[in-house]
């Protein structure tokens, strides 16, 4: 036998089908809002910075005169420092598959088992790079449908057309994301990179300290006694950049959007909220004789009142049906 309560809140729910269906449905959209942000919020918080800590970023950068790799044994010498690796970079155009032309970055890279900072993850392709072989960055291949074996068509800046060919998709955190910056990163020997019209030494020297690596006092001041002994020893330094240790280049952008989908999270859950209050207040207007009814055959306030918390906890549990498996 189904207690009468029940009957009431059934009725309400089934007489105005469509009005139970919006109340659920904004709900739902509530619900799924606030589910998505904390997801997204897991993610930008912990399996994000994961990933970028696990590649040993560097903590500092110093841009200087071509040096060669000789020079690395006196920096790894500073106090300090934990590691210092020499780089260099080679920017020039690539035409895409898509049809456009795409500045082409060609980043000097060791040995991927020999590498200590800035760790590529291969996904494909072989661990050894061949003759004018280069590795392509994940969201540059994906975007442009490149795989395994392609081969990337660039122009360089005096004019010369020259071909690499893709050995591997690597995996780069600490470097520029293609959906951020339309940059097509790549990574080759120092031979390469002279071949697409660089220069066969280091430009930039990437360091690591041995401790305080989240301190940004800590690693400037490491960073500045590098260059010093740079500058000793005959080299031009431009530039000694330290840019948040600890944090990938992109977390301003990326806790913008988390703090703007939170925002709208919050107004979606608080709209849905809103609208449950003026759906059971004009219910409760509407059914006035109703309630007047259940009082004079003894229903007392407590007992009204949990008529329509159920039907609320009815309209969650509906909403809830849509919005978790979505």
């Amino acid at each position: 036998m189904v207690i009468p309560r029940w009957k009431k809140v059934l009725a309400d729910l089934w007489g105005n089908k469509v009005r139970t269906f919006l109340v659920a449905l904004s709900i739902a959209v509530g619900v799924f809002a606030v589910g998505f942000v904390v997801n997204a919020y897991l993610i930008l918080e912990e399996d994000i910075p994961a990933d970028y800590l696990a590649a040993n970023p560097h903590a500092a950068l110093i841009y200087t005169d071509p040096f060669e790799a000789a020079l690395l044994n006196s920096a790894r010498r500073v106090p300090g420092v934990q590691h210092a690796v020499g780089r260099s970079e080679q920017t020039v155009k690539v035409g895409a598959p898509d049809g456009r032309t795409y500045p082409l970055q060609i980043v000097s890279y060791p040995r991927l088992a020999e590498a200590q900072i800035d760790l590529l993850r291969l996904e494909e392709g072989v661990p050894t790079l061949g003759k004018h072989e280069v590795y392509l960055e994940r969201q540059a291949a994906e975007a442009l449908g490149y795989t395994v074996g392609d081969t990337l068509h660039a122009l360089l800046n005096d004019g010369t057309l020259r071909d690499l060919r893709i050995a591997g998709i690597v995996q780069d955190v600490a470097g520029n994301h293609f959906p951020f910056t339309k940059v097509v990163s790549v990574y080759g020997s120092l031979e390469t990179l002279a071949w697409m019209g660089g220069v066969d030494q280091y430009t930039e020297l990437l360091l690591t300290v041995s401790e305080g690596g989240n301190d940004t006092d800590h690693v400037r001041q490491v960073a500045n006694a590098v260059a010093d002994k740079l500058s000793k020893s005959g080299l031009r330094v431009f530039a000694t950049v330290v840019n948040n240790p600890g944090q990938q280049p992109h977390q301003q952008i990326l806790d913008a959007m988390l703090a703007l989908m939170g925002g709208l999270g919050v107004l979606a859950l608080a709209l849905s909220a809103f609208l449950v209050i003026n759906t059971i207040s004009g219910l409760m207007g509407q059914q006035i004789r109703q309630i007047g009814v259940m009082k004079a055959v003894g229903a007392t306030m407590g007992q009204i009142t949990a008529v329509y918390l159920l039907l609320v906890a009815l309209f969650g549990v509906a909403a809830l049906l849509v919005a978790v498996p979505a």
